[in-house]
């Protein structure tokens, strides 16, 4: 039941920019109709656009060992801004010790210090924006 609300959702939402502010309380709707385990991932395209230098960012959603739904969400966004979820146990065994504060790091960071990194993460905005025509007191 999950699946198929998120299904339609992606079909009805035709603004990506309101996909990720309503994909809450559309898998939270599902939810109180099934109760089933499930994941929902974002992962960093490797293709990136020549001219915007920015890379697609992929959803997946997954639940029980049966749905695995991939799409595409035409948000596009710098390399910089998204950071890959650390692998603790793989870095563990590899021998390196990982501070429980850290929980991702984009991957300059992660061959610099040698963490181990999943294949999905999360947006951020690492920079902070600001515009000439502001003025600070």
């Amino acid at each position: 039941m999950r699946f198929v609300c998120f299904v339609k959702f992606l079909k009805i939402s035709s603004d990506y920019a309101y996909v990720g502010k309503m994909l809450a309380k559309v898998l939270y709707l599902c939810d109180k109709k099934i109760k089933l385990m499930s994941n929902f991932d974002l992962k960093l395209s490797s293709r990136i656009d020549e001219t915007t230098q920015r890379s697609e960012i992929l959803l997946r959603f997954h639940c029980g060992r049966n749905v695995d739904f991939r799409v595409k969400s035409g948000i596009y966004i710098q390399q910089s801004h998204f950071r890959y979820f650390v692998n603790r146990e793989a870095t563990r065994k590899s021998g390196i010790n990982i501070p429980d504060k850290v929980v991702s790091a984009t991957k300059e960071e992660a061959k610099k210090k040698g963490y181990k990194l999943k294949m999905y993460g999360e947006v951020v905005i690492a920079e902070r924006l600001i515009t000439p025509d502001v003025k600070y007191d």
